[in-house]
């Protein structure tokens, strides 16, 4: 449960104990809201290079797509905060960087451990990316049997969904060398 503990009357800005020593912002008179997002990695376990894609599929991939982040299509919002979960805990760790589009179509992925080669068209709609490179053990089992998060605060990175839609989407690029696990998979929120 969080509580309001102080508000900026001039900007209509609150600020709220979210428990923990976590703290959240935002526009009074609306609520925070959590999307999320989960990217299932194929079943193998080769190795990703510094800039290979991390995709779900190594023939027909997807992008990332969080549903809903807006509150109708064309609207914007703000993203405060951001957290991935990885559901494995390798002991060398992701160094994951996940570019985020607005538009009106999902960018098209290159195949899972392909290099990425975003085309213009889709960077044109690129309006940030997070850096998951810091990571926190959750279960402490080193590969299938472990967790790790890595979590970015304070973001204020500023959405606008494209005309029609009210989804945005991100695709993943393995920033370091990695060896994930076969099915691995990281929740994004």
């Amino acid at each position: 449960m969080s509580d309001t503990i102080g508000q900026d009357m001039g900007q209509n800005i609150t600020l709220r104990a979210d428990g923990g020593n976590q703290y959240s912002y935002g526009a009074r008179g609306l609520k925070p809201k959590r999307v999320s997002a989960t990217l299932t990695r194929p079943g193998d376990t080769s190795q990703y290079a510094a800039g290979d894609q991390v995709a779900d599929s190594t023939s027909a991939p997807t992008a990332i797509e969080f549903a809903n982040i807006v509150p109708a299509a064309a609207e914007g919002c703000i993203i405060t905060d951001a957290k991935c979960v990885d559901s494995f805990n390798q002991a060398t760790k992701p160094n994951m960087r996940l570019y985020l589009f607005g538009g009106t179509a999902a960018p098209t992925p290159n195949n899972d451990n392909a290099n990425w080669a975003p085309s213009d068209a889709d960077m044109q709609n690129s309006f940030a990316c997070l850096e998951f490179s810091a990571w926190e053990i959750g279960g402490t089992t080193v590969g299938t049997g472990g967790n790790c998060a890595s979590y970015i605060r304070n973001l204020g990175i500023t959405v606008e969904a494209g005309a029609a839609v009210s989804s945005i989407w991100g695709l993943a690029v393995e920033r370091g060398t990695y060896t994930p696990g076969s099915a691995e998979s990281w929740k994004f929120t």
